[in-house]
């Protein structure tokens, strides 16, 4: 029997050669609404090492109220090599299972991220049950490298997945092991108004610019200039509003902090089919929910 509580995990897609990181958000949905229609023999994939099979099984897309577009995704997986009998919760009674050994009982786990310009922005359903934010963009990654070679792409790029970390902005920077990227949002004026019309810039600009500071191959940067950015954010009349940084921890991990996460949700309540199954539908209005207060931050 499910549960109506959900908890919802953050994170972010973006695509790599193993060396340069992009985001083609077009290219990405053309990927999703076309594989989802191949036929479930060559969707479905066995995990041998834990008895897992998972499969895609559901891929819609949708203008979010911000303009940005939505695709919402299920996987289908069970687990397999599996069949114990049955025992009666009235009596203890015990009968055998129908169950073959490549069969299991059917789970969902569901998805939906938000494509922005240098992104997917993911908010993902944590299931035990169901299956990982890892295991599924392997998965993914797998099947879109050879999408593009069928494409004809002559460079490949595969999918990573990044946390959007959910601790203390400036706790995470002093754990981390190396900070590999930073973006400090600012206002323009802080170029001065003669590289303002140097550039070219119009007055039609948004307001701010974003400012994207990257170390040498294998290199960090240095947490003394983080902090003090922090400092001047939270200055009265600040030109820095937003601060948006990746690190790497000990154990390799990539996380994603940022200034504005605040408004993150967490946990949504959904509802639940007479047979004790989560209603999709009533899932990923939950999702595409949270996904509005993370836009706001974005």
């Amino acid at each position: 029997m499910s549960v109506e509580k959900r908890k919802i995990g953050h994170y972010t897609f973006e695509m790599t050669d193993g060396s340069d990181s992009l985001f083609n958000a077009d290219l990405f949905k053309e990927f999703l609404t076309e594989y989802v229609s191949e036929p479930k023999e060559r969707r479905i994939e066995r995990i041998r090492s834990s008895n897992k099979a998972l499969l895609l099984s559901y891929v819609s897309g949708n203008l979010g109220s911000n303009g940005k577009y939505i695709l919402n995704v299920a996987f289908t997986s069970c687990k397999y090599n599996h069949a114990p009998d049955y025992m009666s919760s009235i009596d203890g009674s015990e009968r055998a299972t129908s169950k073959q050994r490549d069969e299991g009982e059917e789970e969902l786990t569901h998805f939906s991220l938000e494509l922005r310009e240098k992104e997917a922005y993911v908010v993902f359903e944590e299931r035990r049950s169901g299956v990982s934010i890892g295991i599924v963009t392997k998965y993914l990654s797998k099947r879109f490298i050879a999408f593009q070679k069928d494409k004809g792409f002559e460079k490949q790029y595969g999918l990573v997945y990044l946390v959007v970390a959910h601790d203390d902005f400036l706790s995470m920077v002093n754990r981390s092991e190396r900070v590999s990227s930073a973006e400090l949002y600012v206002d323009k004026t802080i170029l001065g108004g003669e590289f303002l019309q140097f550039a070219n810039i119009p007055q039609t600009i948004r307001d701010e610019l974003v400012l994207v500071m990257l170390p040498e191959r294998r290199h960090t940067i240095d947490k003394g200039i983080i902090r003090e950015a922090l400092e001047k954010l939270s200055a009265e009349r600040s030109r820095i509003s937003r601060i948006r940084i990746k690190i790497k921890d000990e154990d390799g991990t990539v996380s994603l902090i940022d200034t504005l996460i605040g408004k993150r949700k967490n946990e949504v309540t959904v509802s639940l089919n007479p047979n004790g199954v989560v209603n999709s539908q009533s899932m990923f209005n939950q999702l595409q929910e949270v996904l509005m207060l993370s836009g706001e931050a974005h």
